[in-house]
């Protein structure tokens, strides 16, 4: 063929091939390569088909934030004593700290009245209080102050005694905590009380500012949420029309620190090294550090997770003046890299109208993990 030979199929049927044809070419090298596209395309599907069965790619089907949450009601003094008490006679005024954290000083003072004048007695011993002086009760190591009342002119008086605990420095918590409670003193025993038909005497009434009970702590709530499917958004970040400023109320979010959460029992422990397969958790608090009570609040958390996720919270409970919210969000699958931050975003739908924003985020980095 003019010096040039063509390449030649040749179709054989024979009985070894039972009766198939067979093609068989004269040019090995493209029967290899044809092999090879064969073995590398049953090869893919075959490993494609193990990747997805893998404990990661499980994982991540069912990858969890587990989430947890304790209120702490605000750290307050509730003060209580009878009203209306007889002047020259003795009466107790007693004091509850709820909520205490640090250390610091007690006070007691009174409002001043005309005429009218305590003394603090002490077994046997009596010291003089004048009125909007406080003086310290630190030392006495009571809750219970035993007061005499004095009115000098012929009418009777009413007054506001206050207990107030003044921090040292580097405590937590707003700083001064102050109770109060307003007590009438009358000239005549008679006003002090009343009998019942029996002669049984009532007592008379007490005043208390305060109440431990109406915003008791915990318990500890617990709730987990699976991630990694399709359509993970980020939209609750930094979202919403601003509402009206509203004086008075201020959410701050603080890291208490890091650890992990058993995926079981859900407990956390404390730790600084982490392997890729715990679920690392993040401890941090919410606070209304403000004078008034906030309205129902949310918050965000971007987590450094694979895929990516933000968590948004469900629905939390107005806060009073002092009271926090412990949370512990714990997260599976962590990005696959050291220097991983997770961030916390307070109100991130602007929906309180705090008076300040730059206390709401917080943040706080994940190193020191074997992946």
């Amino acid at each position: 063929m003019n010096g040039k030979e063509t390449a030649k199929i040749d179709v054989k049927t024979t009985a070894e091939s039972g009766g198939v044809q067979t093609l068989w070419t004269k040019n090995p090298a493209l029967f290899v390569i044809g092999g090879i596209i064969v073995l590398f395309v049953a090869a893919s599907a075959l490993s494609f088909n193990r990747i997805k069965e893998t404990a990661f790619w499980k994982n991540v089907s069912f990858a969890a934030v587990s989430f947890s949450s304790l209120f702490v009601p605000s750290e307050h003094i509730d003060v209580s004593a009878p009203s209306p008490v007889t002047a020259g006679g003795n009466f107790t005024v007693a004091f509850n700290h709820a909520g205490k954290r640090g250390t610091g000083s007690y006070s007691i003072s009174y409002s001043c009245a005309n005429g009218l004048f305590f003394h603090l007695v002490e077994n046997t011993a009596s010291m003089p209080l004048y009125c909007d002086t406080p003086a310290d009760i630190t030392s006495l190591a009571t809750t219970s102050l035993s007061l005499m009342p004095v009115l000098s002119g012929s009418a009777d008086a009413t007054t506001t005694i206050t207990i107030r605990y003044d921090k040292a420095a580097g405590s937590p918590g707003a700083n001064p905590v102050i109770g109060s409670a307003d007590v009438e003193i009358v000239k005549s025993s008679i006003q002090t009380g009343t009998t019942t038909a029996s002669g049984a005497a009532v007592p008379p009434s007490t005043k208390t500012v305060g109440t431990s009970t109406v915003r008791a702590a915990g318990p500890e709530t617990e709730h987990l949420y699976q991630y990694g499917t399709a359509g993970t958004t980020t939209t609750y970040y930094g979202t919403g029309t601003p509402a009206a400023i509203s004086n008075g109320v201020d959410l701050t979010a603080r890291i208490l620190g890091l650890g992990v959460v058993d995926k079981t029992t859900n407990q956390f422990t404390a730790t600084s090294t982490f392997k890729a397969a715990d679920r690392i958790a993040v401890r941090f608090e919410v606070q209304n550090i403000g004078t008034k009570t906030s309205p129902q609040w949310s918050f965000a958390a971007v987590l450094p997770t694979f895929p990516p996720f933000i968590f948004q919270s469900p629905t939390e409970q107005s806060l009073a003046p002092g009271d926090r919210i412990e949370f512990t969000l714990g997260f599976d699958n962590i990005n696959q890299a050291d220097g991983n931050v997770v961030t916390i975003n307070v109100d991130n739908t602007n929906s309180i109208g705090d008076i300040h924003r730059a206390d709401k985020i917080a943040s706080t980095t994940i190193n020191n993990v074997k992946f």
